[in-house]
Order: C-alpha cells, then structure tokens, then sequence
C-alpha cells in the first residue's frame, strides 16, 4: 500500500519526438516525488542524508502531455546503511510505470556510508504503518 502521493505537470520538454514522455524523464519525476518524501518526513535537508545507488523502471504504457501525472512512494525496506524505493507512476489514473530505487545513508564529511538513524527508522515505519527493518 502507498501512503504518500505527489502530483506533478508534464512538461512540453519532457515529450519526445514520438509525443510521449521520454523514459530518462521519469527518474525527475521520481527525484521530484522522492524530495517531497523525504522534506515530508523531515529526512531532506539536514547532514548526512541519502544518496542514490540504484534505479530501476518498467514503463506499461505511455504518457502523454495533456495527461494529469501523479508519482506514488514507498518505503519498501530498511537495510542497516541502505534504503529500498518503491513507486507507482499513474497518467490519467491508470498505471503507467513502476520503479524502485536503492539509497544509501552517506555521510559526506567522511564520505563512506553510514548507518540508518534510529530517529529516521522510526519517522519512515510510522508513516509506511509497518516495520521495514530487515
């Protein structure tokens, strides 16, 4: 179940030659949706934070620019340094693709990763409503 959605507007730039959304586009509207996770959490913004290790798509249909678009996230897994992602891309309320991405907590002082905070633990398990640590 995805307890976070974000509602984005498709761009006349992110249409390609062939009148759909480019598929490189879809990792914005990821970052985009995924940005609006973490601030929401109160995760984004502060020292160390996440970085991206992983991307993954698979594109069901295409999207169109008149189209409305809305990314919906989750939290699928703790890992001890790392995070798991997992999304839904709708056009027009129908399902248009499905991502996942890996993040690791990096600390970019000492530039190694570093543990999942307890605190940041906590604040993903209550909004997911479930234990993610694995």
């Amino acid at each position: 179940m995805f307890f976070f959605s974000h509602q984005l507007e498709i761009r006349f730039r992110d249409i390609d030659a062939l009148g759909h959304v480019n598929n490189a586009v879809y990792l914005s509207y990821l970052e985009q949706t995924r940005a609006k996770y973490l601030f929401a959490l109160g995760l984004r913004g502060s020292h160390p934070t996440t970085i991206l290790v992983s991307n993954e798509i698979d594109y069901l249909r295409p999207v169109l620019l008149h189209e409305s678009l809305e990314v919906k996230m989750r939290c699928a897994e703790i890992g001890r340094k790392s995070l798991k992602f997992e999304y839904e891309v709708y056009a027009n309320a129908q399902l248009a693709a499905r991502a996942k991405s890996v993040h690791v907590w990096f600390d970019f002082e000492t530039q190694v990763s570093i543990a999942v905070p307890p605190e940041a633990i906590a604040k993903l398990e209550a909004l997911e409503q479930r234990t993610l640590v694995i």
